[in-house]
C-alpha cells in the first residue's frame, strides 16, 4: 500500500501544482489585459485632446458644437481629392504658424 499511497501523494502534488502555474497564468494574463485596455484608454484620450487642440487651433472653438460636426462630415461625404489637398495645405500652413508662435 505504501506505493500506493506513495502515487496518489505524488499524483495530488502535481495536480496541486498544476492548478497554481494555471492560476498565476490566469492572472498574469488578466493584468496584460487590463494594462492593454488601459494603454487603449489613453491613446483615445490623448486623440480627443489633441482633435480639441486642433479645434482650437482653426478658430473654431466658440462655434456650436453641432455647426463643428456638420461641416466636418459635409466635408467628408462632399470633398473632391483636389479639395482635400488644398485643405490639407491650408491646415499644414495653419498649423505651421501655431507652430511658430508657440515659440
Amino acid at each position: 500500500m505504501g506505493m500506493k499511497d506513495r502515487l496518489h501523494e505524488q499524483i495530488s502534488n502535481a495536480t496541486s501544482r498544476l492548478a497554481k502555474l494555471q492560476a498565476r497564468q490566469l492572472l498574469a494574463s488578466q493584468r496584460q489585459a487590463e494594462k492593454d485596455r488601459a494603454a487603449r484608454r489613453r491613446q483615445d484620450r490623448l486623440r480627443r485632446e489633441r482633435l480639441a487642440e486642433l479645434v482650437i487651433a482653426a478658430g473654431c472653438d466658440h462655434l456650436a458644437d453641432t455647426e463643428i460636426v456638420g461641416v466636418l462630415v459635409h466635408y467628408r461625404q462632399e470633398a473632391t481629392e483636389s479639395q482635400r489637398t488644398e485643405v490639407e495645405a491650408l491646415g499644414n500652413a495653419a498649423l505651421g504658424e501655431e507652430a511658430i508662435s508657440d515659440t
